[in-house]
């Protein structure tokens, strides 16, 4: 266990180091997620409150929703991993004994403030748990189904590393996602979820109880012989060069596969997800909640957009000069990318909203996803050229660039609040107007970075170094 503690140790220094020597925009981002999770917290409480009123008076619906959600959390164990000094494979290399390596999978998870909000945010939903007729089996099976969806996270984690495993585990989320999108389409209601045997022990269901205490078990020891499994095959990666040569990999699929590990990206995803439990489920969902998130999930993208490079590093932009690619090419691999990983998930949103507010509604949010992410991608290929920093996050920009983003983002979900409100059906007329505007800004900046990348290459590159 000491050389568990000394790696521990050094993880932690290591990553402090990381973020308080780095960029302005490090730091920056540092206190503004520090600010957001405060103030999120305190509306997060009185949700909590909310929900455990409604459990005291016999309806569990809204706390069978929110257990679920916590759940579905804590299946993404990756909080911030993209940014540790050492990854799994790495640790392989030290003469660690197999508790202290799975120990340290574990434990290091914890390294980031981001978990920290996770942490809160899971021990915080013990609140309206409480309030089940049998409080102490409630929140034994909830503690029991917490440890066991981080321990099959990082199961799951693990075996999306290899090359054997990666395919199986796409299949299984989409065998889940098909299962569930056919239950509602034949009962038009919510598929059975795995909160509800914690509901059920709060009940007085001893079985249920059981079960779960049984089901983390299994999850954990799966976790614990997933990982030197993991260690013993071929990560997907090198399964790819020995199948095809590096010039078939496209630049697009490269960038889509480094930006999907961003945790920017993921809380994204998380908030999109969030949101449509929230149209689906709610019996008269507001449409300013959606139009609001829109402009919240452009706010979390906006930092990767405006430093496109950061990803790269030297060695990245060094590879750029022996693709056959041109730097246009090369912006517009990553402006798709960009557009795919953070803003898609506008469009099975516009698409919830059109069912549930109508076509104008639908159309409107779309338009105004839109928008949005043209503002993003011209001012980030702008500050992406001018000033680049070095970073894994690829979180970049200082803090008037993240000012100028931040208003522009709040002008835009403004402009396109009160065009619904006030123009009627001609809402998406407005709109329409609007995205074009920002597309013909985007083009611009696309054409001016890309050619001012061309000529000012090396001088991009010391900036990166």
């Amino acid at each position: 266990m000491h050389e568990l503690r000394e790696l521990l140790r050094w993880q932690w220094l290591a990553y402090w180091r990381k973020i308080l020597r780095g960029g302005t925009a490090a730091k920056t981002n540092l206190l503004v997620l520090g600010l957001m999770a405060a103030a999120g917290f305190a509306r997060y409480l009185t949700f909590l409150h909310d929900v455990a009123k409604q459990t005291s008076a016999g309806n569990s619906s809204l706390l069978e929703l929110l257990l679920a959600a916590i759940l579905l959390l804590l299946l993404q164990p990756g909080w911030d991993a993209t940014r540790l000094a050492l990854g799994t494979r790495e640790l392989a290399r030290f003469p660690l004994s197999k508790r202290s390596r799975f120990g340290m999978r574990v434990l290091s998870r914890f390294v980031s403030p981001v978990s920290w909000a996770f942490v809160l945010f899971v021990a915080a939903g013990i609140w309206p748990v409480l309030s089940l007729p049998h409080p102490a089996y409630a929140t034994a099976a909830y503690l029991s189904m917490a440890a066991g969806a981080f321990a099959a996270g990082l199961a799951l984690s693990d075996l999306s590393q290899t090359a054997k495993a990666v395919a199986a585990v796409r299949l299984s989320w989409l065998g889940v996602a098909v299962l569930a999108g056919s239950w509602w389409a034949v009962q038009r209601s919510l598929p059975p979820l795995p909160s509800r045997p914690i509901i059920a022990a709060g009940e007085g269901q001893l079985p249920f109880l059981f079960g779960t205490v049984m089901l983390a078990a299994i999850c954990i020891y799966m976790a614990w012989r997933a990982l030197p499994w993991m260690l013993g095959q071929s990560p997907p990666a090198e399964r790819s060069r020995e199948a095809r040569s590096a010039r078939t990999v496209t630049l697009f699929r490269r960038e889509l596969r480094m930006q999907s590990k961003l945790t920017e990206v993921r809380t994204s995803w998380a908030i999109s997800l969030a949101l449509a439990v929230y149209l689906i489920s709610a019996s008269h969902p507001e449409p300013d909640a959606l139009r609001v998130m829109l402009g919240v999930l452009a706010y979390f993208g906006i930092a990767v957009a405006m430093n496109c490079f950061g990803l790269d590093g030297v060695a990245g932009l060094d590879r750029f000069l022996l693709l056959p690619v041109t730097s246009g090419g090369i912006f517009a691999a990553k402006n798709k990318a960009f557009a795919i990983a953070l803003t898609s998930s506008a469009i099975p949103l516009a698409g919830l909203a059109a069912w549930r507010f109508g076509w104008r509604e639908g159309t409107s949010d779309l338009l105004e996803a839109a928008a949005l992410c043209f503002a993003m991608l011209a001012w980030g290929n702008i500050t992406s050229v001018l000033r680049p920093e070095n970073g894994e996050s690829g979180a970049g920009g200082n803090v008037i660039d993240q000012f100028i983003a931040t208003v522009v983002i709040g002008i835009t979900t403004a402009a396109a609040i009160g065009a619904l409100r006030g123009t009627g059906p001609a809402a998406p007329v407005y709109l329409f107007g609007l995205a074009m505007v920002f597309g013909a800004l985007y083009l611009a900046a696309f054409w001016w970075s890309s050619a001012y990348f061309a000529r000012q290459y090396e001088q991009i590159r010391q900036a990166i170094s």
